[in-house]
């Protein structure tokens, strides 16, 4: 099963359902609690990183929206460089998140 097919699946389930499963799985095979930690830290970051990535793009088509001058109505660049701002900062939040949990210490 490849791991985009095993992610569908799991996402049919509710969050403390896979928590108890990946304890389950924990206790059945011994390795250590911080390897465990780390995978998941690593897994959350490049979800972030993805989000992040796709907001970027989203930014740089509306940059060069603004930009194009045909002759658009104020109105709509106005609206345009909102949602430039507005994107702006979502990419900001994701960073920062993505700070907190690499910042994380592991217990």
């Amino acid at each position: 099963m490849r791991k985009a097919d095993l992610v569908k699946e799991l996402n049919k389930f509710s969050k403390r359902s896979l928590i108890e499963t990946l304890i389950d799985v924990k206790l059945q095979r011994p390795s250590s609690y911080e390897t465990l930690l780390l995978i998941a830290k690593r897994n959350e970051v490049d979800i972030l990183e993805k989000k992040r990535n796709s907001k970027y793009k989203k930014l740089e088509k509306l940059k060069k929206d603004c930009c194009n001058d045909d002759g658009d109505i104020e109105e709509d660049k106005s609206d345009l460089i909102q949602n430039i701002f507005k994107l702006e900062k979502e990419i900001m939040d994701i960073t920062k998140n993505i700070m907190e949990v690499l910042a994380r210490k592991s217990n």
